[in-house]
């Protein structure tokens, strides 16, 4: 079934949109957006968009407006989706569309309790001629340190300021109606021979991925170290059933071999354990958090001939 949107606006879209296009855009934002009613009919919203943001390029409108809300709605781009609908509003009213305007209004009041937000606080010693980009869009000094609505996900953050160094990292993602602050750091200068956090330089082997690939290497070792006494402790383990009855043993020999057994059985565990924790961490280094920001996990491991202890700050 064809959206509701678009049952409503597709008849007056094509005549607002010649009043101030040439013939020629007029056609294309006019199959553009036929295209795109035909892809939203049969759920492809993915492809839709795209088609529809074409077509309010070629010929703006405030009927392409509300079907590209609805869109993005639909991919989960809530924030997009506000911002359509509240510009779909505004134009609604200056062409003195009523119920179009009410419509527009409507639907976005309804986002509003979803809508994410970033607060990106510039440097605390901000340079001159610094500038500021979020997801490649350049971010005006009036917008800084205030609520900026932006859709649930991963964000792209980048600095740049004369005679400094480049700062640039991703974001954690933000979940639906949460609002984040973010500091930038004071950019290095550009001879500086330390690389600036989260730039792009240094994303490839930053200390976190560095930190990740020991911590694999520790799990590796824990898990063969584990096999290897695990082995040796069955080894001494049947050995010992040869000399002892339960706990009673005939020989020293096999008194020996079972206090072997279990010296090795307690060093398999604790290879496990170690091995374990070391992935654990390698995993939450290398695909969790993003590079630059402050770590998840702090933790120190003690190990023994019996056990293995754990502490630390998670």
């Amino acid at each position: 079934m064809r959206p509701l949107l678009t049952l409503l606006f597709v008849l007056s879209l094509a005549p607002t949109a010649a009043l101030a296009q040439n013939h020629d855009d007029t056609e294309a934002a006019d199959r553009a957006f036929n295209e795109a009613l035909a892809l939203m009919d049969v759920g492809r919203y993915l492809e839709a968009c795209p088609k529809l943001e074409a077509s309010q390029r070629l010929a703006p409108a405030s009927g392409t407006l509300l079907n590209l809300a609805d869109c993005y709605e639909h991919l989960g781009r809530v924030g997009s989706a506000w911002k359509a609908f509240e510009e779909a509003a505004a134009r609604a009213k200056a062409s003195g569309k009523r119920e179009r305007e009410r419509v527009a209004r409507e639907r976005a009041a309804l986002l509003v309790p979803r809508l994410s937000r970033l607060v990106i606080i510039a440097p605390v010693a901000a340079p001159n001629g610094l500038s500021i980009t979020l997801d490649g869009a350049p971010l005006p000094a009036a917008t800084w340190s205030t609520p900026l609505v932006v859709d649930p996900g991963s964000h792209e953050l980048e600095a740049h300021a004369p005679g400094r160094q480049a700062f640039s990292t991703q974001l954690l993602p933000i979940s639906s109606g949460e609002t984040r602050n973010f500091q930038l750091p004071n950019l290095a200068d550009a001879d500086s021979s330390a690389a600036a956090v989260g730039s792009r330089g240094s994303s490839r082997m930053d200390g976190q991925r560095i930190a990740a690939v020991i911590s694999a290497g520790v799990g590796v070792v824990g898990i063969a170290a584990g096999s290897a006494f695990g082995l040796h402790s069955m080894a001494k383990h049947r050995e010992s059933d040869r000399h002892c009855d339960g706990n009673a043993c005939a020989d020293a020999q096999g008194v020996n071999a079972m206090s072997d057994a279990r010296v090795a059985g307690d060093r398999a565990t604790a290879g496990f354990i170690v091995g374990g924790l070391g992935l654990a961490a390698a995993s939450v280094l290398w695909f969790v958090r993003p590079f630059g920001s402050s770590p998840l996990v702090e933790a120190q491991l003690g190990v023994g001939t019996s056990g293995v202890a754990l502490r630390g700050r998670f």
